[in-house]
């Protein structure tokens, strides 16, 4: 129900189009998890609005960006966050959701937009995980990236109960936030649907 009444809120064809693509391509998807029929998939949502199948344990989450449409699927709270890499010509939001560390990180970096966009697709991929979505305060969360490591702090402290992957490829910054088995999701790039 939820669905059809965003769907019936797009205005543009193309959007309802695209919208339309996705969520059959996801119901798709998660029949090979569940074992149920595609007009059989329901889904639930939290208090925030998260959306998961109904009556069974079984976690997914959805990104898009300009021509790209990504899933992850788990038995635990999973998110994940794509943005096509670009150049942001005003960096001052950063300003809005970076703690102090993460600011330095932008400023050293090299593209700043890249850095930039690296923090914001692992934030939002800790917030869809944690299905709290805009009532999660964005400076709890300090991420320090180094030597292909991801480290995260809550509040603070070193967080390791979320986990953390982060892919760049064909002009995309694709990260994942992960908890509990497996040890590392396996990925699955579709080119054509």
């Amino acid at each position: 129900e939820r669905e059809v009444i965003r769907y019936k809120l797009l205005k543009n064809k193309n959007d309802k189009d695209k919208f339309l693509e996705r969520h059959v391509v996801l119901r798709k998807i998660l029949t090979r998890y569940n074992n149920l029929n595609i007009d059989k998939i329901k889904l639930r949502y939290n208090k925030f609005g998260k959306p998961n199948v109904k009556d069974r344990s079984l976690c997914f989450n959805i990104s898009r960006t300009q021509g790209f449409f990504a899933v992850a699927v788990s038995n635990n709270p999973i998110g994940i966050d794509i943005e096509k890499i670009r150049n942001i010509k005003n960096l001052n939001t950063s300003k809005f959701f970076c703690t102090d560390n993460e600011l330095k990180y932008i400023n050293n970096s090299a593209p700043k937009s890249a850095a930039f966009l690296e923090l914001w697709t692992l934030k939002e991929s800790l917030i869809k995980n944690t299905g709290k979505g805009i009532s999660f305060e964005l400076k709890r969360a300090s991420f320090k990236i180094y030597n292909h490591k991801i480290i995260l702090k809550l509040n603070n402290k070193i967080d390791t109960m979320h986990k953390f992957i982060m892919i760049k490829k064909m002009g995309n910054i694709l990260s994942i936030c992960y908890t509990g088995k497996p040890a590392k999701p396996k990925i699955t790039v579709f080119n054509k649907i």
